[in-house]
């Protein structure tokens, strides 16, 4: 995501006009497995011939590093009270520096994307998130479980437990990419929602929400004004635009209006010659 976004940044790279002054960045994190933004200086942690200080599998590497190198758990095992997100550093100390942390910190994507609407790059940011929490946690009354009581080849996978199971798998619990939807979630809402739901609502419902809250209206605060209340139809006195960052306004046509039944009908004109913006 960081990368994506640099990229959006920069005049000379391709991806440049993503993020606009006028217009709602939205970002939507999906996963199973424990996020894994490991620093590039640190990519030794996955190496075999290193001392596997995160490895949760002696053998190999898998997804449990991740969790092992980006979070950490208070309680005693195989409950524990809860689990956060923590900086390591290679040498397995927690509150390592931003330049030491083996995975970035979440403060660091957390301050990307409000530096984002800080600077005008962008009019607002929403996040939201699905993964795995328990089915109905995104509404309230739901707890994440953090447990190692369940099969051995799960913790060494993944090293946790499940945070929700399903008939089409499981998710681990999403530590540092909740922690990310929290701090752009409305109050009280835990901007996450379960992988092991089969409502996709849970995703795309509170973003939208969300979205819809933050869009202002496009250019007309009050009521259009009818300058001729004899005919049947509305007949303003305006001109509509299209604004597409970086090109010059485009005229938008009227729509055709046709009576039925004493009701206004509009459709957009034939546009054989392209000159109906998209």
């Amino acid at each position: 995501m960081e990368l994506a976004l640099t990229r959006a940044l920069d005049p000379a790279d391709p991806a440049y006009g993503f993020l606009r002054s006028d217009a709602q960045l939205a970002v939507a994190f999906i996963g199973v497995t424990a996020d894994c933004s490991v620093a590039p200086a640190h990519v030794g942690i996955f190496d075999p011939d290193g001392d596997r200080r995160f490895w949760s599998d002696p053998t190999q590497p898998t997804p449990g590093v991740c969790w092992n190198a980006g979070v950490r758990c208070s309680g005693t095992a195989p409950e524990f009270s809860t689990c956060a997100p923590e900086s390591w550093d290679m040498s397995g100390e927690p509150g390592a520096s931003a330049g030491n942390a083996v995975l970035l910190p979440v403060e660091r994507t957390v301050a990307l994307l409000d530096a984002l609407v800080q600077t005008g790059s962008t009019a607002g940011v929403v996040v939201t998130a699905r993964g795995g929490v328990p089915v109905g946690y995104d509404t309230g009354g739901v707890v994440v479980r953090y447990s190692t009581s369940c099969t051995p080849d799960t913790t060494t996978a993944d090293g946790i437990c499940p945070g929700c199971m399903s008939e089409h798998g499981a998710g681990t619990p999403p530590v540092r990419v909740a922690a990310v939807a929290q701090a752009f979630a409305p109050e009280g809402e835990p901007g996450v929602a379960s992988i092991c739901s089969d409502e996709p609502a849970g995703l795309w419902v509170p973003l939208a929400s969300r979205l819809e809250g933050q869009i202002r209206p496009a250019c007309v605060t009050a009521c259009v004004a009818d300058t001729d209340p004899a005919t049947a139809v509305l007949d303003p006195r305006c001109e509509v635009v299209e604004l597409v960052h970086g090109e010059e306004p485009t005229p938008v046509p009227r729509c055709d209006t046709q009576i039925v039944d004493g009701e206004a009908v509009y459709t957009a004109p034939t546009d054989t010659s392209s000159a109906t913006p998209s």
